[in-house]
């Protein structure tokens, strides 16, 4: 059934002259579909990958191991989003890989260096600045398989996921806040979770009507990520489940550090090493494994916060979606009860089977 797919998906990228929107669901092999439809394309080609895959050469692999036309191979550069500040040539065909990538920087830098744009990504994105973007380059979709689509196919594994709710601390002081005053004396009380998130909320509330609150609720945004209350239900999961595979993602590389081994911008690959190797069970990871990472028998994925992006959400539920028979994969969200954060993790999901989400209060 796969391969059947891959078919259809390169025929439609054929019958639709290599321009729009493969929207095709992670594991169901976007790359394969692009190079069997290449083995028609006569021109040059600008391949755009992110960082990760141009760092493991994943395309040239996949060249290789699809034995992709040699001729069409040759006309093929490989570049990464961040070198398209160096783009001077135009090409035939741009292909854009994780189009989700793609920012306004990137928009510039490529218009009118094409006559063909085909681009391709697991989860179409909900933030409008990203849709508006594709709506100027004149982006449709042209082929679709969901992740449900791919379940049912046997392409991806089941899975079900658990939101698990939880009170904010209303009765320990432990938030501290340091503030300063007007005459730049720095001081520090200490509140609880409840409080803080409360007064932060009314903020916002009160500022709303005449001025842009974006960095009080950005602010707002980190403030539950972090709370204590999260970190004590993961480290207490963690520790009555010392022999599963975990993957938990965290909203800081601080938390991270905190919780488990980690693997981020600050530090080297030894443990993210170790744990693809199995040599240890949990990782606590921020970004870095958002996307293009395959992890063999991962029994969880756990994720202290959430905000309402679709494709953050779905890409780490896909960590842990290798299909194998008889495997459901278990996701668990944690979900601060009775604030945004409910909010931004239905709008994250909703193009999830609902009979695969399960409320928990803890």
């Amino acid at each position: 059934m796969k391969e059947q797919i891959q078919k259809q998906a390169s025929q439609a990228i054929r019958d639709n002259n290599f321009n729009g929107i493969l929207l095709a669901s992670m594991r169901s092999g976007k790359t394969k579909m692009i190079i069997d439809s290449l083995s028609t394309f006569k021109g040059s080609i600008l391949w755009v990958v992110d960082k990760t895959k141009a760092r493991d050469e994943q395309v040239p692999s996949e060249l290789k191991k699809w034995k992709l036309n040699s001729t069409v191979v040759k006309n093929i550069d490989l570049i990464c989003y961040q070198s398209l500040k160096n783009l001077g040539r135009t090409y035939d065909l741009i292909i854009l890989d994780e189009v989700q990538t793609l920012s306004e920087a990137n928009y510039n830098q490529i218009v009118g260096k094409y006559i063909n744009l085909l681009a391709c990504t697991g989860t179409l994105p909900n933030n409008r600045n990203k849709l508006k973007l594709y709506d100027k380059l004149g982006l449709k979709i042209i082929y679709s398989l969901s992740v449900d689509d791919a379940v049912i196919n046997k392409i991806v594994s089941k899975y079900h996921i658990e939101i698990w709710n939880h009170k904010l601390n209303s009765s320990d002081k432990n938030v501290e806040i340091t503030y300063t005053t007007k005459d730049k004396v720095k001081k520090n009380f200490f509140t609880t979770e409840l409080e803080r998130y409360n007064y932060i909320s009314n903020r916002i509330d009160e500022l709303s009507a005449y001025q842009d609150t974006k960095f009080l609720k950005i602010n707002r945004l980190r403030y539950i990520g972090a709370l204590k209350t999260k970190e004590n239900i993961v480290s207490d999961y963690l520790v009555n489940n010392q022999n599963k595979r975990v993957l938990i993602f965290c909203s800081s590389k601080e938390q991270a550090d905190r919780l488990s081994l980690s693997y981020h911008s600050g530090t080297n690959e030894d443990c993210l090493n170790a744990f693809m190797n199995k040599q240890i069970n949990h990782l606590a990871v921020v970004k870095m494994l958002n996307t293009s990472w395959t992890i063999h028998d991962l029994d969880t994925i756990l994720i202290l916060s959430s905000n309402s992006s679709k494709v953050e959400s779905v890409q780490r539920i896909g960590r842990s979606l290798m299909f194998k028979k008889n495997h459901i994969a278990q996701i668990i969200m944690l979900c601060a009860y009775e604030t945004v954060e409910k909010g931004w993790i239905e709008a994250a999901l909703t193009d999830l089977d609902k009979s695969n989400i399960n409320y928990v209060y803890i």
